[in-house]
């Protein structure tokens, strides 16, 4: 098939597995997710505040590395370099909560718990090549989304028929 998304696709794929440079998205996002670790290690615990990710970043990035982010396009990275590991852990348990919403909700159902699974995978792959956090439209369907999958009440019509 020729298409502009499936040769994309397909040059992504080969970047990110056989170490080619066919796609330079991922390549970007490759060297900014190895700095993204390397400055972690600087300060793990504490990180290095939200305003100075992205400078703090920039210092393991290689010379030729010429785009200007502000973010890392990961949010469990950008969590981490922003607030430390337990900001890591708690990007991790927020970009998971329509998934936790379903499964924790007073109602547990099984649709609440497919459809909170369904958005969850989306939102972390999402969040693993670009960014959920940092952005307002995103950020606020995660939350959204999360409120529905707690709160709404899937009633079975024939459940409530046959109560009396």
């Amino acid at each position: 098939i020729e298409s502009t998304y499936a040769i994309r696709l397909s040059n992504g794929i080969d970047t990110l597995f056989n170490k080619n440079i066919s796609d330079d998205s991922i390549r970007l996002r490759m060297e900014m997710w190895s700095a993204s670790i390397s400055t972690i290690k600087d300060h793990l615990f504490w990180g290095h505040d939200v305003s100075n990710r992205f400078t703090a970043l920039s210092a393991h990035l290689p010379k030729t590395f010429k785009n200007n982010y502000s973010h890392p396009h990961n949010d469990i990275f950008a969590s981490t370099i922003s607030v430390g590991l337990v900001g890591g852990i708690l990007s991790i348990f927020s970009l998971l909560s329509p998934a936790l919403a379903g499964l924790l909700s007073k109602e547990n159902t099984k649709e609440k718990l497919v459809l909170g699974i369904m958005l969850t995978l989306g939102i972390l792959i999402t969040a693993n090549v670009n960014t959920i956090f940092f952005n307002d439209i995103t950020s606020a369907w995660l939350a959204f989304s999360t409120f529905l999958i707690w709160n709404l009440n899937y009633i079975d019509k024939s459940e409530q028929d046959a109560d009396p």
